[in-house]
């Protein structure tokens, strides 16, 4: 996988990937993978959903600072997205482009 480009922009971050090749056991193994690749627990990754139009995931990911959870800035998230984790936990999904939007 190739094309890693962060678009400025606010709100969710989306990875570009083949959606209608997904279900439930592939999609916790996708949120574990990009756990990894931010170095957060599991459960900070949230699926918001599958964007079929622009065939990607919709996702955030919430920090929690001062006791509340709140989602993390997009950017941020990609940012701190350590792209070789990502690569080695979930290269056979064919990640092609993250963004934000």
């Amino acid at each position: 996988p190739t094309g890693f480009r962060p678009w400025t922009g606010r709100g969710l971050t989306y990875l570009a990937v083949d959606v209608r090749r997904l279900n439930v056991s592939l999609l916790r193994w996708f949120r574990e993978g990009v756990a990894a690749a931010l170095g957060v627990p599991v459960g900070h990754v949230h699926i918001n959903q599958l964007n079929e139009e622009k065939n990607g995931i919709e996702l955030f990911v919430s920090s929690d600072r001062l006791g509340i959870s709140e989602p993390r800035p997009a950017e941020e998230v990609i940012q701190s997205l350590n792209v070789r984790v990502l690569h080695r936990h979930l290269g056979h999904f064919g990640i092609t482009e993250v963004s934000t939007e």
